[in-house]
This record gives C-alpha cells, structure tokens and sequence, in this order.
C-alpha cells in the first residue's frame, strides 16, 4: 500500500512510500498495514513551481513556497524563510546593477538613487523666492542634485 509522508514541523509532502505490512494484526487475504506518524494513504496534488503540497488537518493544500529566496524593496533586502510568503508587490528578486553606487528599486526598476544631502539637526534650508528660482533653474535631475548640495553646505 502506498503511503505519502509529510513534515511533522511544515506539514510538506516529503516522499512516498510502501507502508509495511503489521506482522500481529495481518490475516492470510487480509493484511493490515502500519501507518508511521506524518503519513497518509491520500495522494498529495500535482504542484507547480513554486508551491508546495502541504497536509493541513486531513487535507492537501498547496501553498507558495518562496523559501530562501532574496527579495529586494526599496534600498531593502530581505529574506524568506516561511511557507506562504511570497515577495510583496512592489519588490524584485532580481540583483541591483553592480555598477550602482546606491541602489534603490523604486517598484518597477532599479535606480541609482542620489543620497539625500545632509544638513546637521536644528539646522534649517531657508527656501528663498530666490532659492526656489535657483533650484527651478536646474537643466537636469543631477544639476538639481548639485545645487541642492551646495545650498545645504550653507545652512543656518
């Protein structure tokens, strides 16, 4: 008889098996069969990449299984260690660019994120009419950047 044996801690389908059969219990055309603990006779699903067949109360279920798998958000790295879990919205499995500086994935891409400039605590950017017509001037997103910093250089 064919057995199908599961995790005592996850409940996940380990492997299958022949039960054998109870030398006390077994008649000539009528055997009985032992069954290990974290066993069952019910055949677990069919299951795709990646999920997992997992016996819950009785039952087969199938489950995400993103297990150590890294997912990356925002300048974040974190790792999954559960069955279930699977990496949020906004996130990505994939690396950043190695040749990124400061990587930050925004939800759809990477980026080469620009620190944010520093200004000490109790210190102010006064933004002037004439200081927010400099910073408006700015051709690009790293001229912007630049004067940002050059202004946060002069704080009060």
């Amino acid at each position: 008889m064919k057995i199908y044996n599961y995790s005592a801690q996850t409940g996940e389908f380990i492997k299958a098996s022949e039960a054998r059969k109870d030398p006390l219990e077994s008649k000539p055309g009528y055997p009985k069969y032992l069954m290990p603990q974290y066993s069952t006779v019910i055949e677990p699903p069919a299951v795709g990449k990646p999920q997992i067949a997992v016996q819950q109360y009785g039952n087969w279920v199938i489950m995400d299984d993103f297990r150590d798998t890294v997912y990356f958000i925002g300048s974040d790295s974190r790792l999954i260690t559960d069955i279930g879990i699977e990496p949020p919205p906004g996130s990505t499995t994939e690396p950043a660019p190695k040749d990124f500086e400061h990587p930050f994935y925004d939800g759809y891409k990477w980026i080469d994120q620009v620190p944010d400039p520093v200004i000490p605590e109790g210190k102010h950017l006064k933004l002037t009419p004439g200081v927010i017509k400099d910073l408006a001037e700015a051709k690009d997103f790293d001229e912007f950047i630049t004067k940002l910093k050059d202004l946060s250089e002069g704080v009060q």
